[in-house]
């Protein structure tokens, strides 16, 4: 017998036997990890679930308690590993299964996505056999070529499998994926001199299914087909008008197409017939509910507090950061937290930028000059910092996978002598007056303003403020309580791919659907969420007029205190009500045993507690789990 590992990783075998040891006996373990996507190391608490073997490395499946969700992480990139002496979560294996298991590859989490793979027939009788994915479905087509669907989310390593095949796979759909892949093989084969560029007249040059391919897209409500055109191709003049009403590519000294966008409004004009025509006045109905809602609290501002942090902590993880809610709550009320990502100014930061844009729009219009004070506090003092915060870009900048060069990007946004100009024609635009609909206005907004990407850093996330400037702005709510990006992050995956279909394909209005669809979803979750808050409230009121007795009014005190401060220690509460260290503690040790808080360290000293059924009702069911 002889094993034969290819591309094998060894751990540090201390790391490991602390690993396994901890595993063995149930325990907590203290890492210290080095992510090679950022190249940054963190420390984190996690609760081992299992080790896995895979493809020559090892992996181990743990319950992280920084981002209180299942992770996956290589052994080989553990720096430094401690057990503690506390009981490990346990999760069942069901649960690990599913969890693990949906997904392709090592990376885990819900499959979002099916690729559909077009294999020649001559590598059809090897592929036929091979076991890609637990649920993949694959079936011999007439002339012989083998056609498999692998459920996925995310795509890395999916691409890279793909990729091995070479010219013996054609990637049907979906089309991010088929794009990522062309864009990697022409990447490859510029290296040797021979790649063909994108939009080139020649033909020939750009005939390996990439003249015009008809496209199948899966999702979860139905499959349909939908031309997509790449190059130059031969299409009637009507197509051409509405492929190139978003803008058009153009190619830049530098040998790259970088996408020039046309002013809004779109021209040929939306049609805003079915479906949008029904979804708009869904968006209106779901926005005035969810405004009705929230002025019935006792104290709406309360609720915009918490909104605004989940919205910056989401908008920020969709960048790739890693705090929690928790960590920002904590970060602000200057609490010591050793398990906080260094991550966690950033967010701090969206915070205060929301804060400041919201109140500058008292006596200054959404505007180029809004925009860039706000981008300026974004990225004070953060990753991203030194790019020139608040100045727009004066050199190249492009979208594509971590690492990527620029002939390997995804997307290239306008050269930078195009950004000021483009930023005024948007400026004019939102002050024109235009006719269309409010929500359509704003939708169309941030798509171009993110086709524009006018800073070296932060765009996505200045973007995603700008719909809630120009909600506020436009009156659609009385109070600042609409955030998209958990729609977007839930939905990366189509977000991007809508964004995208806009500059390939002209295709406005599948970006309305699903940007109006986002505001119906959110609206509705926001709404269903101010209603449990007046429930909470009053069952935790009860709770503890019946079972504090004497130290009622002073629990009361405490729980009306919590709702903006909802992170807090003993000193906390003693200085709240004045009392001493031995009466704050007794008090604090009764709320814990009413349900209103929960210690969350797990040390005996130096305990932090939350507000947990509050919180609860704003984080997602996985961080939200203890």
């Amino acid at each position: 017998m002889r094993l034969a590992p290819i591309g094998r990783r060894l751990p540090d075998p201390d790391v490991f036997r602390r690993v396994a040891d901890a595993l063995a006996r149930r325990r907590w373990l203290r890492i210290r990890y080095h992510g090679r996507a950022r190249n940054a190391e963190t420390e984190r608490a996690v609760s081992p679930q299992r080790l896995v073997h895979y493809r020559d490395n090892w992996y181990l499946d743990a319950w992280c308690h920084l981002r209180r969700a299942l992770r996956t992480f290589a052994l080989d990139r553990i720096r430094d590993a401690r057990l503690l002496d506390r009981p490990a979560r346990e999760v069942t294996e069901a649960r690990l299964d599913r969890y693990f298991a949906e997904a392709y590859g090592i990376f885990a989490g819900p499959a979002r996505c099916t690729a559909v793979l077009r294999f020649t027939a001559e590598r059809a009788r090897w592929v036929a056999e091979e076991r890609w994915h637990p649920q993949q479905r694959g079936r011999f087509l007439d002339d012989g070529r083998y056609e498999l669907e692998i459920p996925y989310g995310d795509p890395r390593e999916l691409v890279m499998d793909i990729l091995k095949y070479g010219p013996d796979v054609e990637v049907i759909a979906p089309p991010s994926l088929r794009r990522l892949v062309a864009n990697r093989l022409r990447a490859a084969a510029a290296r040797y001199g021979s790649a063909p560029a994108a939009g080139e007249s020649d033909r020939s040059k750009i005939n390996v299914a990439l003249n015009m391919a008809r496209i199948v897209v899966h999702n979860k409500r139905n499959v349909y087909y939908r031309p997509i055109w790449v190059g130059t191709v031969n299409a009637s003049t009507h197509m051409d008008r509405r492929r190139d009403r978003a803008g058009r590519y153009v190619r830049q000294p530098g040998g790259y197409r970088a996408f020039i966008p046309a002013p809004l409004p779109p021209d040929p004009p939306l049609d805003l017939g079915d479906p949008l025509r029904g979804l708009l006045s869904e968006a209106d109905y779901a926005l005035g509910r969810l405004d009705g809602a929230v002025l019935t609290l006792p104290n709406p501002d309360l609720f915009v507090f918490m909104y605004v942090r989940k919205e910056a902590v989401l908008s920020s993880q969709i960048e790739g950061t890693q705090s929690s809610l928790q960590n920002l709550l904590a970060a602000e009320a200057r609490l010591s937290d050793p398990d906080a990502p260094a991550d966690v100014g950033e967010v701090v930061n969206y915070v205060r930028a929301m804060n400041h844009g919201l109140a500058r729009l008292r006596d200054l219009p959404v505007s180029v000059r809004l925009i860039r004070e706000i981008h300026a506090v974004l990225m004070e003092g953060v990753r991203g910092g030194h790019l020139a915060p608040g100045e727009l870009r004066t050199t190249q900048n492009w979208i594509g996978p971590g690492g990527c060069a620029l002939h390997e990007a995804t997307f290239v946004p306008p050269p930078p002598q195009e950004v000021p100009g483009l930023l005024s024609d948007l400026e004019r635009f939102i002050h024109s007056g235009s006719r269309l609909p409010a929500l359509v206005q704003v939708a169309l907004v941030h798509a171009q303003f993110e086709t524009i990407h006018p800073f070296l850093d932060g765009n996505g996330r200045i973007g995603r403020l700008l719909i809630t400037f120009l909600l506020t702005e436009r009156r659609l709510l009385s109070k600042p309580v609409l955030y998209l990006s958990h729609y977007f992050k839930r939905h990366r995956t189509e977000y991007y791919e809508r964004l995208q279909a806009v500059r390939d394909e002209g295709d406005w209005e599948g970006w309305l659907v699903f940007f109006l669809r986002g505001v119906i979803e959110v609206s509705k979750e926001a709404t269903a969420t101010a209603a449990a808050i007046l429930r909470m409230r009053e069952d935790y009121r009860s709770r503890i007029t019946e079972r504090l007795g004497r130290a009622a009014g002073n629990g009361h005190r405490i729980m009306d205190r919590l709702f903006d401060h909802p992170i807090v220690t003993v000193a906390t509460v003693r200085d709240w009500l004045g009392i001493t260290q031995a009466g704050a503690n007794s008090l604090v040790r009764r709320l814990v045993d009413v349900g209103l808080l929960s210690e969350i360290t797990g040390y005996a000293r130096n305990r932090r507690f939350r507000f947990d059924p509050y919180l609860r009702l704003f984080e997602d069911p996985a961080e939200g789990e203890p």
